[in-house]
């Protein structure tokens, strides 16, 4: 299922994701942004996949989402389940895009069809960027433990993909899956949902 959105439904922080909620409610966890030069190749046709693999405890309905990213601009945003190979856009359950306004703070956009999750099931939300020079980090004040459970949804491992286009394909250069003991997420992004009764 592929979900677009209209430019003009964007939200402030004032009602954030589970995600934003849980870094905004914990004053210790220093957001900030970080340079990352050595993720950034002299190619125009690079680019980087941040987000996270979470597990739902029950089914939810997606209705929006979100992110907090350094610079001004249009970020495309997936949902998808299973094992990813070429990122082709067929095989996403939701692609749309979210424009920042407002670099300090989340922004959210309405979904214009609720995406709905089971619980129980791997699904990896991640956001694409192409300018790899700045990202938002959320340093916790201790080591934390990956799986995390916040507000019912698992954010089973951390996700960290880059790679180029070719002749309009996206090829995979290597990734990153984290789990287990950390003091930082990199890349923050964000979704609101209901439990399904």
């Amino acid at each position: 299922m592929i979900a677009s959105c209209k430019k003009d439904d964007i939200e402030s922080i004032s009602s954030p994701g589970f995600f934003g909620e849980y870094l905004t409610n914990n004053s210790q966890i220093i957001v900030s942004p970080i340079s990352e030069p050595n993720v950034s190749p002299s190619t125009t046709n690079f680019g980087i996949y941040r987000g996270y693999y979470f597990i739902p405890s029950k089914d939810i309905k997606i209705t929006a989402i979100g992110a907090k990213i350094p610079e001004k601009g249009t970020y495309k945003i997936i949902v998808t389940s299973g094992v990813l190979n070429d990122f082709v856009d067929s095989n996403y359950m939701l692609l749309d895009s979210i424009t920042i306004n407002n670099p300090s703070e989340f922004q959210y956009k309405n979904i214009s069809q609720a995406l709905i999750l089971s619980a129980s099931t791997k699904y990896l939300i991640a956001y694409f960027n192409s300018n790899n020079l700045s990202v938002y980090q959320a340093q916790f004040p201790h080591y934390i433990s990956i799986p995390l459970t916040i507000k019912g949804i698992k954010i089973e491992s951390l996700f960290y993909c880059s790679g180029t286009f070719y002749n309009g394909m996206y090829c995979l250069e290597g990734g990153n899956i984290l789990q287990g003991s950390v003091n930082c997420i990199y890349g923050l992004v964000d979704f609101k949902y209901d439990v399904i009764q």
